[in-house]
């Protein structure tokens, strides 16, 4: 694969469709996804991440995809999340620069 289809398909599979395992192999809907972004036709993405979530619904023990994103989308339309459980990230979670 070529830089960008190798940058593409890391960003599909870690933050746009995040999976628990096998990051380094493409699945059928990473494929389609990455030749409309190649190709800059139009992506419905609520529906890109409606699919995501209900396909980690199924998996009991799994993470949620998109917390963060989620969190910051409750707390700017003022959900209560008070008696929510809190995950705290350390500096061991943090991607660094020379990564």
């Amino acid at each position: 694969m070529k830089k960008n289809s190798c940058l593409i398909s890391f960003i599909i599979a870690w933050m746009l469709k995040p999976r628990l395992h096998n990051h380094a192999q493409m699945s059928k809907d990473d494929i389609l996804l990455m030749h409309v972004i190649k190709k800059k036709i139009k992506i419905d993405w609520v529906s890109v991440v409606n699919d995501c979530m209900w396909k980690a619904r199924r998996k009991e023990d799994g993470p949620i995809p998109y917390a963060l994103l989620l969190s910051n989308f409750f707390e700017n339309v003022g959900v209560d999340l008070t008696g929510e459980k809190k995950i705290i990230l350390h500096a061991s979670n943090k991607i660094e620069k020379s990564s």
